[in-house]
């Protein structure tokens, strides 16, 4: 198929020459690889063509596929990206197995980095681009001829030889005999079951690819005939952790299949999920000898600083019912707390529980939180930025800080999760000096890093009654160094000093009722084997909820759910 692309970038087309040998570029899109192998497939309508992009959910994603090309000449390469910016998501591209170059993503949205420059001869030729970081987002190739007319470009739109399309709504349902937790045990098969249909229709063709990943250190890939039958293939695990299988449609040479829908919509499908085995038994490293004596000595620096607040009211979600107030608190380290209080009008001295929420890992502006029914809700960012100010502002001020979770992580005193931490225990003192607090109910709450940050509250501060997380962050760290998968995404570097910060460590101290409403067992970032050393340690009455086919954001709707709860466990209930 012929179109015409126009080029955007002013730098792509200052490269053209006007001593025209051919005016053909060639555009390869990503969703049309016949192996994406693990990156999957994702829409965005800023996308150069089709409206579709891979994503690389961990480093290491490799996706490959060969195009005919119908003339030989010289070319200038350049990726199609969707970009986070700061050079942190690398794609490298090659061909017939010699690199061509790396793509970095030097700024944030979509652009065309340029990849190198090739001779390419006539004929068919193996296209592979691997992602070099987490979150790496492929968009598509473009040939562009060095010597060719400034002009819009004409493109042919290269198909790719062996891509597997199906016509029809493609679901690949999935099952598993075990359940995460209690029921498995090393050396014992562990059943996955697939059960593959096209409009209803069970599929008679094609092949279910599959691979296993364990926290024993297996790593096997496989294919199975799609004959009309349920397909059910074992693992096993060789230590205490959990395995992986990843799961797909494709041909015999494992490309992977794709499927239009009624709509003309492309999509894919992918069953990532876990089982575990002795879970209770997952390996940890041991936490520093001196590890309460850090904390005490970190409340002590931060009681030296005495608690100063401003507090502005502003205008919030429901102001007939509630009012809603900018806080700022004075606190130890670089920057104050910050963050926007919510509170029911006219309530009164000692009538109402509290509530402080934590924010996942990102730099994003504040805005004033919705309240919570009945409750003084205090929700703090984890960077102590001033509120209200122009997005101009942000972006020079989350400059400094991209990548801060992987700051000075040598030293636990100089980096960022410390002065957090200062951030983390002040908001609690804070909501303690509000007069309409009840003086028994605190709840802390947060998800990813906000899930992290509760339990370090929960477990050094007395005066939490109630944890409510999901997918909780940095647990069991430096877990690889045992053997175990590690995390993929927004993980950080490990440094022994960073065990003081473990979510693990912290659960070992934590007296009152933990509720992790959100586990998946696909989550890359918080790896199953992560969260499971976690919750095992804690003591206190505790409840989780392990999700299948469930990565680090929310679960499809019928994904099933495997909820665990101590005998003790009676939810977020009023302290009397």
């Amino acid at each position: 198929m012929k179109r015409h692309l126009c080029i955007v970038a002013a730098a792509l087309l200052s490269i053209v020459s006007s001593a025209a040998e051919t005016n053909a570029s060639y555009l390869v899109e990503a969703e049309k690889m016949a192996h994406i192998g693990e990156f999957r497939l994702q829409k965005d309508a800023g996308c150069a063509s089709g409206g579709y992009f891979l994503h690389a959910v961990r480093a290491g994603s490799v996706c490959r596929g060969i195009y005919d090309f119908p003339e030989s000449g010289e070319y200038t390469l350049f990726l199609g990206n969707i970009s986070y910016g700061g050079n942190t998501r690398r794609l490298r591209i090659s061909l017939d197995g010699k690199e061509i170059g790396v793509a970095v993503d030097e700024i944030a949205g979509h652009l065309w980095s340029r990849v190198g420059e090739i001779k390419l001869p006539a004929g068919k030729h193996e296209i592979e681009v691997v992602s070099q970081g987490a979150n790496a987002r492929f968009d598509a190739l473009l040939f562009v001829p060095v010597k060719g007319d400034p002009a819009p470009v004409e493109t042919v739109e290269l198909a790719d030889h062996g891509a597997q399309f199906f016509c029809g709504k493609v679901d690949l349902k999935f099952r598993t005999d075990a359940k995460p937790f209690a029921e498995c045990h090393c050396g014992n098969g562990i059943v996955f079951r697939f059960h593959p249909v096209c409009d209803g229709k069970t599929l008679t063709s094609g092949y279910l690819l599959y691979r296993f990943r364990g926290d024993d250190g297996q790593d096997a890939s496989g294919r199975v005939p799609l004959d009309g039958k349920e397909v059910a293939i074992t693992a096993k695990l060789a230590k205490p952790g959990f395995v992986w299988c990843h799961a797909r449609l494709g041909d015999e040479s494992g490309g992977t299949a794709r499927w239009i829908d009624a709509k003309g919509e492309l999509h894919d499908e992918e069953i990532v999920s876990s089982v575990g085995a002795d879970e209770e038994k997952i390996p940890q490293i041991e936490e520093p000898g001196d590890f309460d004596n850090f904390w005490t000595t970190l409340k002590s620096e931060l009681d030296a600083v005495p608690v100063e607040v401003q507090k502005e009211e502003v205008n919030g979600s429901d102001p007939e019912h509630y009012q809603t107030f900018a806080v700022r608190v004075s606190c130890a380290g670089p920057r104050p707390v910050t963050g926007y209080l919510v509170m029911p009008r006219g309530a009164k001295a000692k009538s109402l529980p509290a509530e402080v929420g934590f924010h996942g890992y990102g730099l994003h502006k504040h805005t004033p939180s919705a309240p919570r029914p009945g409750k003084i809700y205090f929700n703090i960012n984890a960077h102590g930025m001033p509120l209200g100010k122009s997005d101009a502002f942000y972006q020079e001020f989350f400059a400094p800080l991209r990548g801060y979770a992987m700051h000075d992580g040598a030293d636990a005193k100089t980096c960022y999760f410390h002065q957090m931490a200062y951030r983390v225990l002040r908001a609690l003192q804070f909501v303690r000096t509000l007069p309409e607090w009840d003086g028994r109910n605190l709840v802390v709450s947060g998800g990813s890093q906000g899930g992290m940050q509760s339990l370090w509250a929960a477990a050094q501060d007395g005066y939490v009654s109630y944890c409510r997380i999901s997918v909780p962050w940095n647990c069991n760290l430096g877990g690889e160094t045992l053997g175990l998968i590690r995390p993929q995404g927004c993980d950080v570097e490990y440094f022994p000093a960073l065990r003081y910060y473990d979510s693990a460590n912290h659960a070992k101290r934590i007296q009152c009722p933990v509720e992790i409403e959100r586990a998946g067992l696909r989550d890359t970032l918080c790896p199953p084997a992560a969260v499971a050393r976690m919750y095992h340690n804690l003591k206190c009455p505790k409840k989780i909820v392990w999700i299948e086919n469930n990565t680090h954001f929310s679960p499809l709707p019928d994904s099933r759910r495997h909820v665990y709860a101590t005998p003790d466990f009676q939810g977020e209930k009023a302290v009397k």
